[in-house]
């Protein structure tokens, strides 16, 4: 070989690259016919959910160097050039593109991730400069090297009196005071689906570079309040709202990417809740060991994209192999759980809309608190999937969802197959396409529902469960870099010249992260969900007049909005409004009709305890 990194990355193949058995065959003496293979293997170096993302055809070529550079790698073309022959291998393992995306150059470079001395592998930064241009261009404020925060239409619209978002139908959130955010934008799934195009980077562990949760925190905070800043001197925007948006109350941890991927995920999450800063995490169900070790969070939530493995693979393109076990998994984790749970399922019409027993079959297994239905949002389509307008579903088919999801879960119920909780169908936000089904064991009671959250209520234990923890080092203690990283044991790859690749900083981060989440049954089961839950209010229920939107907002807006979407057929707006008209006779059945007086979130009375 040429050049010291051609040697070190050849002598990694055995280890690495899943496709030694190639080498085996080819008896591995051909050096032309090896390089997409040395190539591969390079980017093996970097990062090994990178090698399958190209292999599954996730990678989008003209983009790979940059992703490369991410990695912290010096990129080259290792100084070879290929046949006719070669370029015929190069396509059998799917790699031409990638022997294109390397620039001319680089020879007897030596990458900065190996070390002469054995030591340290440098891990380099998820943020790219392409990545935080693009980023940017999108409205997003990005957060040291691999987080985010973005301001979401509905914080705009409550801000000025317009509109809530389904959290604060459903849950009683104020939408004027969350912060939407992400603390890793790497995500181990390409759904179809994504309203964020993929333009974020994929992984199927987080191998970064690592901010601190503290350093997080803040700049978010920042950045959150400066980006509302443009709206203060609007007329509708008055010095109240605008006083309690300047204090965020909630983060909604949904923005992009997976954010339990982070590793100092429970400090994050701890800082939040010591601030009062209430939590909603939403996770792909991509890594159920993450969710095991979980603090208790305000609320849970796993994505369920499809209701088995063919359609979970076509509609979110995960990485992991096993993606449908660590699905399962993840379900089985979050029926562990003590704190409120959901399931959130996103309905794209003809795609993932048709078999809802299978559904039901994952609902009877997870147990979850809440079920939300939501009918896609089409914001156009994507290189790896067309999907159009036509893919949304109405309001009135994801309410049909809704029914027949209840349906199916009680049939099984009264089958006596399975330990099935009875759902009932509690609220719906027409204006963003939700609905919530709810268990009755736990939030209907005498006669009325309690799916809102006493959030004051929920940091006040998390505060104190926090406390009580027994005694251990500090999140500052451990930085990726520190000595106390380099000197943990790891495994290495010896090369020829006496260099080697170490993964110093990924074994000593999971070592730490393990004496750090080390708690007892009874600390993670502090926090019930019947803790901090609340009485939901008449306006906010299933056949409510105004379809769940709050009437304190701007009324005669929604109902412009509404009126001008398009309207089903008179057999459909006849269904529809019959089944409404059930809902609306159950209600009144439970003392709560929707005449009766409305109550304010601020004037709702605090259950006493």
């Amino acid at each position: 070989f040429e050049s010291p990194l051609e040697r070190a990355v050849f002598s990694c193949i055995p280890a690495l690259c899943p496709l030694r058995s190639s080498c085996e065959s080819c008896g591995a003496s051909t050096t032309r016919s090896m390089l997409p293979v040395v190539a591969l293997t390079f980017v093996g170096l970097i990062g090994q959910s990178r090698t399958v993302a190209f292999l599954n055809g996730a990678w989008n070529p003209s983009r790979l160097r940059s992703r490369l550079e991410s990695g912290g790698a010096s990129v080259g073309r290792l100084g070879v050039q290929i046949d006719h022959k070669d370029a015929a291998v190069a396509d059998e393992f799917g790699a031409s593109d990638l022997m294109e995306a390397l620039v001319e150059g680089g020879e007897g470079e030596e990458a900065p991730f190996l070390s002469s001395e054995g030591g340290r592998a440098s891990k380099g930064q998820m943020m790219t400069e392409e990545l935080q241009k693009s980023l940017s261009g999108s409205g997003y404020k990005t957060v040291g090297s691999h987080s985010a925060v973005k301001i979401c239409r509905w914080t705009k619209q409550q801000l000025m009196g317009r509109a809530g978002c389904y959290k604060h139908t459903f849950y009683g959130i104020e939408s004027h005071r969350c912060m939407e955010a992400t603390t890793s934008l790497a995500c181990a799934n390409r759904c179809v689906f994504c309203w964020r195009h993929h333009m974020h980077p994929v992984g199927k562990y987080f191998d970064w570079e690592t901010d601190q949760p503290g350093f997080i925190l803040d700049t978010a905070i920042k950045e959150h309040i400066g980006m509302l800043k443009s709206l203060r001197g609007l007329p509708s925007v008055t010095k109240e709202r605008w006083a309690e948006a300047s204090t965020p109350k909630h983060c909604a941890l949904s923005l992009v990417g997976e954010p339990i991927m982070y590793p100092y995920i429970n400090q994050f999450l701890d800082l939040l809740h010591t601030r009062g800063i209430s939590s909603f995490l939403v996770t792909n169900g991509q890594h159920p060991e993450e969710i095991e070790t979980l603090r208790p969070v305000t609320q849970l939530y796993v994505s369920v994209d499809a209701p088995s493995k063919e359609a979970l693979r076509a509609v979110d393109r995960p990485l992991f192999p096993d993606f449908w076990e660590r699905l399962l998994k993840s379900i089985d984790a979050l029926r562990r759980k003590k704190q409120r749970t959901v399931f959130r399922l996103t309905l794209i019409k003809e795609v993932n809309d048709e078999d809802v027993k299978g559904y039901a079959d994952l609902v009877a297994r997870g147990h979850p608190d809440f079920v939300e239905v939501k009918g896609v949002t089409f914001c156009g389509s994507s290189d790896a999937f067309k999907l159009s307008i036509k893919n949304s579903p109405h309001v009135w088919e994801t309410m049909n969802f809704a029914e027949r999801l209840m349906s199916a879960l009680a049939e099984k119920r009264e089958s006596g197959e399975e330990d099935v909780p009875e759902y009932g169908l509690a609220c719906e936000h027409a204006h963003s396409n939700s609905f919530l089904l709810a268990r009755k064991d736990q939030f209907f009671k005498k006669g009325k529902w309690h799916t809102w959250i006493d959030f004051d209520r929920f940091t006040s234990l998390a505060t104190e469960t926090q406390q009580q923890r027994e005694s251990r080092p500090s999140s500052d203690e451990f930085t990726p870099g520190s000595e106390s990283s380099s000197t943990s044991s790891s495994s290495s790859f010896d090369g020829p010249g006496g260099l080697s690749f170490v993964a110093a900083d990924l074994e000593a981060a999971a070592k730490y992260r393990k004496e750090m989440e080390t708690e007892t049954d009874r600390q993670m089961g502090t926090i019930t969900a019947a803790d901090y839950e609340r009485e939901t209010p008449a306006w906010a229920l299933m056949g409510s007049e105004l379809q769940g939107f709050d009437p304190s907002l701007d009324v005669r807006r929604w109902e412009e909005v509404r009126d001008g979407r398009p309207k089903p057929s008179l057999e459909e707006w006849d269904a529809f409004h019959s089944r409404r008209q059930e809902r609306k006779e159950e209600a009144e059945s439970w003392a709560l009709t929707v005449t009766s007086p409305l109550i304010r979130p601020d004037e709702h009375p605090t259950e006493q305890r």
